[in-house]
């Protein structure tokens, strides 16, 4: 599958710009499949797709942060349910990329080598989870860096 990239003008998707909405829309059903995969299909994806690696940098990078606020725009929870529901997946994507799981897939070893050397996760993409998803679920933003960091000590360094 190919993954689009998240564009900052996604960020208006509800506002009236069909492109951002078919666009929120295609990346989330994207990421809902990603996530109902078998462990060793969900980690060929994480391994082999560079469009993925993309989308979820590109999301985690021009994803409106709640500090981004105008007058104009005072306040996000009149967001549209599809780019909250998008926001939700790509976390859960993170989440599930340094749990445990059975199955067929790589070792917990070469899940840390995946996320370091395909740059699924470094120090930037971590401040922006971190920003994005810190303020409105510390638990488990907090239980996700917990995991990173027993996966890969080194981001800990």
């Amino acid at each position: 599958a190919v993954f689009l990239p998240f564009l900052p003008q996604d960020n208006f998707a509800g506002s009236g710009d069909t492109g951002a909405e078919e666009a929120v829309g295609v990346i989330s059903a994207d990421l809902a499949a990603l996530l109902r995969s078998t462990r060793h299909d969900f980690w060929a994806a994480l391994n082999n797709n560079a469009s993925l690696v993309e989308s979820i940098d590109s999301f985690l990078r021009f994803r409106r942060r709640a500090h981004d606020l105008t007058a104009a725009d005072p306040d996000l929870s009149d967001e549209p349910a599809a780019m909250l529901l998008l926001s939700k997946r790509v976390f859960m994507v993170l989440l599930r990329a340094v749990s445990e799981e059975t199955g067929k897939g790589p070792s917990r070893q070469q899940q840390g080598s995946i996320l370091m050397n395909r740059r699924i996760l470094d120090a930037a993409k971590l401040m922006d989870v971190a920003v994005l998803y810190g303020y409105e679920n510390p638990e488990l933003t907090e239980n996700f860096f917990r995991r990173v960091f027993e996966l890969s000590p080194e981001f800990g360094a």
